[in-house]
């Protein structure tokens, strides 16, 4: 559209109170005078003019404004989502639920990483749609002890699906988060021998495997578990 042609159409929906202008065109900010205007707007739109328009706003924050889409990868997730764009959706998500992380802004990272779960099966079925999940599930399992605490009824299913993915793409790196949260879910509803076997599992693993961090995380969970028992002599050995 000529850039006359959009500033008269503005001006149009200013004068008849339908958006309001702040500031000076071209750097102007214009927004619906109410909700309501906005949701009447959007639901007179086909279903994939929407998706167009969500696809070219994604394209133009990427293209254009990359402060946009380091401060506020919510919003890409949005409109990415809106449009179809599913890997970019599920990326952007995951983004925004470690944003919200290091906020310790616990509730809205795990509403962030659901609702990249809940794309995870509109992905190409392969590989990367398992790497994918996992990292969801991992961040998820952070995010829900942060603010459930250890023993969410939720935490055991979690934590199995991230250990069952992580063995089938091989990455040992994930699968130490995966066991160590299995070892402290089982130990936060006090089932501490369930617990103990997870850590002889780890210390195990990484014996076999000379994966230190398991070997250490291993022997002190153990210790942990032998601790909570009264096992103080086995306790002490780990």
């Amino acid at each position: 559209m000529p850039p006359a042609q959009l500033d008269d159409a503005l001006a149009q929906l200013v004068g008849a109170e339908l958006i309001y202008r702040r500031g000076t065109p071209p750097h102007a900010e214009y927004t619906f005078k109410h909700a309501l205007v906005q949701d009447a707007a959007y639901g007179s739109l086909l279903r994939g003019r929407r998706k167009q328009l969500h696809a070219r706003i994604t394209a133009a924050l990427e293209g254009r404004f990359p402060e946009i889409v380091a401060a506020q990868p919510a919003l890409l997730a949005h409109h990415c989502s809106e449009a179809g764009l599913t890997e970019q959706a599920v990326a952007y998500w995951l983004a925004a639920g470690r944003q919200a992380l290091t906020r310790s802004a616990v509730a809205e990272a795990v509403a962030l990483f659901r609702r990249g779960l809940a794309l995870v099966p509109r992905l190409p079925d392969g590989a990367q749609r398992q790497e994918t999940e996992l990292d969801l599930q991992i961040a998820l399992g952070h995010a829900l002890t942060a603010s459930l605490s250890w023993g969410a009824p939720e935490l055991d299913a979690l934590y199995a699906r991230a250990r069952q993915l992580a063995l089938t793409v091989n990455r040992p790196g994930a699968l130490l988060p995966a066991l160590h949260g299995q070892f402290m879910d089982h130990w936060g509803r006090a089932d501490l021998r369930r617990a103990q076997r997870i850590a002889a599992e780890m210390r195990e693993l990484g014996d076999a495997t000379g994966d230190v961090p398991m070997q250490v995380l291993g022997c002190d969970d153990g210790g942990f578990a032998c601790f909570a028992l009264g096992e103080f002599a086995a306790g002490s050995e780990h």
